[in-house]
């Protein structure tokens, strides 16, 4: 009588880019008798390059569940250092989605004072700084001053709107999502010169919404001024006025 082949349990590999988590592609299940060999191969993935993995690349199928998970890293990103910082600005300074990547909407004005969330070496000896989402400055001398608590913005009462804004009506409420015990700023308008700050944790209304080209969001604050939104935690739904 021949000996009874049993399936083993599937292999899953999964492959993530590292710094951001973003899946690069669809997971692969890697199939076969139980005693069988496998092997997970490394794909090649444009500008990337493997950076380490969890679980054997090499291994027998058996009855317990088994999974590789494949790390990588932009092929000219030499170091990523996740950082607690705050960056005060000192002139105005363009912003990308990614370091050396495409121009964004966003310009940080002088004075402003940004959270510092990682640092970015490149292989060419470039520094870049993330300070939210698709908000990335690259540093040069002079540029702005980096501290491991924010300072108080420069404060600009009087601005006059530069820019005529796509302001949607909305009516919600939240609370400033920051850091304890310190205060964001708030601006006269998106991407204009600071109004003042709030402390974190103040509670806020919110009566409209800004979204630019390149998806980032500012929420207009009752009384105050804009606040990009990525420091407002919302308490409950948005509602938008019908006419």
């Amino acid at each position: 009588m021949s000996e009874q082949l049993t399936e083993g349990v599937p292999v899953w590999v999964y492959y993530t880019d590292v710094d951001s988590g973003k899946t690069l592609a669809d997971p692969k299940v890697l199939r076969g008798t139980i005693g069988n060999r496998y092997e997970v191969k490394v794909p090649e993935f444009e500008n990337y390059r493997l950076l380490h993995h969890t679980g054997s690349l090499n291994g027998t199928f058996t009855d317990q569940q088994q999974e590789a998970r494949l790390y990588f890293r932009e092929a000219d990103w030499a170091e990523v250092e996740t950082v607690q910082m705050y960056a005060t600005i000192q002139e105005d300074l363009p912003t990308y989605d990614r370091p050396d990547g495409e121009l964004q909407a966003l310009e940080m004005p002088i004075g402003s004072v940004w959270r510092v969330f990682s640092r970015v070496a490149t292989n060419n000896g470039e520094f870049w700084y993330n300070m939210g989402t698709n908000q990335w400055v690259m540093y040069k001398p002079n540029s702005f001053n980096l501290t491991s608590k924010p300072v108080k913005p420069t404060s600009h009462q009087d601005v006059v709107p530069e820019h005529n804004w796509d302001i949607q009506p909305i009516t919600a409420r939240g609370k400033i999502d920051f850091v304890d015990g310190q205060s964001v700023s708030y601006y006269a308008e998106p991407y204009g010169r600071p109004a003042g700050s709030i402390p974190n944790s103040s509670v806020v209304v919110i009566n409209g919404e800004m979204s630019d080209p390149s998806g980032v969001v500012w929420f207009q604050l009752q009384g105050l001024g804009f606040i990009n939104s990525m420091y407002v935690k919302l308490s409950g739904p948005i509602d938008i006025p019908t006419n």
